[in-house]
């Protein structure tokens, strides 16, 4: 009985343990935004309309090390090279890394953007849609566990 109850812990445990959250863009915009997710691969673009929300489970690219979720304002702003805002995410066993940055432009400028990890995980906010700190902001990752969610925000809170 001991035994049982033993392995019936340990394996509750590893499945805790493997346990993974979820990324997730909500379109808080007047108008539509269009995502690709980047790794090894590229996938999209996904229509985000107002007012909903796109997710996905964090996954780990051994072949990139990490993953990009890319955000533009047209269908085809990836591909033409229209300035985007990238919420980008690297999954470790033990954390998820993640942090946001701008190429090619400001596309959200004068919007609020919010990448908020879930309680008790750090955010990152532009008031304004643009790095708080200078370009140097871009650079600022933060961590948080494999198993809380992070939601990027787009144009506020509603």
């Amino acid at each position: 009985m001991v035994k049982f109850n033993a392995l019936a812990l340990t394996a509750a445990l590893v499945g805790l343990s493997q346990a993974v959250g979820q990324s997730k863009v909500t379109n808080n915009c007047d108008s539509s935004v269009y995502l690709w997710v980047v790794g090894s691969n590229q996938d999209g673009p996904y229509e985000v309309k107002p007012g909903k929300q796109w997710k996905k489970t964090y996954f780990h690219d051994a072949k990139t090390g990490g993953v990009a979720i890319k955000v533009a304002r047209q269908s085809d702003g990836l591909p033409a090279g229209d300035p985007h805002t990238i919420f980008s995410y690297t999954l470790d066993p033990d954390r998820v890394w993640y942090d946001l940055s701008n190429v090619f432009g400001d596309p959200f400028e004068g919007e609020n953007l919010l990448l908020r990890g879930a309680p008790p995980c750090p955010s990152i906010e532009w008031p304004e849609g643009v790095p708080t700190g200078g370009r140097s902001q871009t650079l600022r990752t933060v961590d948080c566990g494999p198993d809380k969610d992070t939601n990027l925000y787009l144009c506020g809170l509603k």
